[in-house]
């Protein structure tokens, strides 16, 4: 047991069961002699019972959960709305599920005052964060470099976009991805770059708004995994030397290529600024570097997939950072202790079997651990 560890204090995990991340992270904390936590919701598993006091002193939590003495920090991954009991009757569960839902929801907006342990991040913070507009303002503000953008449904406005632009990569709000259940083929909705040549349905583009972007004539992606107070910077490119339109559909592919770099200093402080300005604890930046080195912010994803690039590049502690931030709950955290916390380890561990074995029939197309296992 490491000594630094404060013991009584259990993590929390709020993802679903079949989460890849949440399931190595589980793991990994097991590592530090913690039984944490995970559970998809608040109504679920072996959280036992919640109350919320409010009187004129304030607020107060008291959180009954079994192995779990008091709450440490809480990796608010992506926690799922509450399910009713088994118990409960066909005729009442709309009712008791949309209670448990407010109920959460009053839990959330509180979280941190109510625990008083650090959340990885704050549910508040979370959802401002996951707006892309407030993304773009809160980047430019901090000085960071942002490629202009359009957000729209209408046709007319788009075509002068990319007329005035000449390539406009075109992205989705939200990743989708799904599988044909007659051929098992895997589809998603990957970063598109159009050009004047481009001809579109005026109908068809109205009934759903997109994000259409300035293409930046890049030499390589950035992918940024920030942990607390450390950054965690890796270089994507094709093995070819050129840049991926986008690098996501190649993660698992010959075709990528990945390496850990570092960033200028003024980007490492932007990225500080930006994580404080948006209240975040961990989030993933999607950085693109041009032919001359400059850096151009494109998003950050608060909740997003980041054990991959330990995948990739296996020199990157990422696992054990992220352990390490909700074992010591505190963003200066530590990576001194001698455990054996990695990407590898985990994957060739029994847990990781078992929880894949477990899973198999439930696990969402997604989930990068599954699908890169298949690939």
């Amino acid at each position: 047991m490491n000594p630094e560890l404060a013991v009584e204090r259990v993590p929390v995990i709020l993802a679903p069961h079949d989460d890849a991340n949440a399931a190595a992270v589980c793991w990994g904390l097991k590592q530090h002699g913690l039984e944490p936590v995970w559970e998809p919701s608040l109504s679920e598993g072996s959280i036992e019972a919640i109350s919320i006091h409010d009187d004129a002193h304030g607020s107060r939590l008291d959180f009954r959960s079994s192995g779990a003495p008091s709450v440490g920090a809480v990796w608010h991954r992506r926690p799922k709305e509450p399910e009713p009991a088994a118990r409960v009757l066909a005729s009442d569960r709309p009712f008791v599920r949309n209670e448990w839902s407010l109920f959460q929801k009053s839990f959330l907006a509180l979280a941190e005052e109510l625990t008083g342990a650090l959340w990885v991040n704050n549910p508040r913070a979370a959802v401002e964060a996951e707006n892309k507009l407030l993304q773009l303002r809160a980047a430019r503000s901090v000085g960071l470099r942002v490629p202009e953008t359009l957000m729209s449904n209408d046709a007319r406005a788009i075509r002068a976009f990319i007329a005035r632009h000449g390539r406009v990569v075109h992205k989705t709000f939200t990743p989708h991805m799904w599988r044909n259940t007659e051929t098992g083929q895997l589809y998603n909705v990957n970063a598109t770059l159009l050009d004047s040549s481009l001809s579109f349905d005026d109908a068809s583009v109205s009934m759903c708004p997109g994000i259409f972007q300035k293409y930046v004539e890049k030499v390589w992606d950035l992918r940024v995994a920030i942990i607390g107070d450390r950054l965690f910077p890796v270089r994507l490119r094709s093995t070819h030397g050129t840049a991926f339109v986008d690098w996501r559909a190649y993660t698992y592919l010959p075709e990528m290529a990945a390496d850990a770099c570092e960033l200028p200093d003024s980007c490492r402080r932007h990225l500080r600024e930006l994580m404080n300005r948006l209240g975040l604890v961990f989030g993933c930046v999607d950085l693109v570097v041009d032919s001359d080195g400059d850096l151009h912010f494109l998003e950050v994803n608060q909740g997003g997939q980041f054990l991959f690039a330990e995948e990739l590049v296996e020199s990157l502690p990422l696992l054990k950072a992220m352990c390490a931030l909700l074992a010591q709950g505190r963003v200066d955290y530590s990576l001194d202790a001698p455990l054996e916390i990695s990407m590898r380890r985990f994957r060739s561990s029994e847990y990781c079997q078992e929880w894949m074995s477990r899973h198999a029939d439930s696990m969402k197309v997604e989930n990068w651990l599954w699908t890169g296992e298949q690939a």
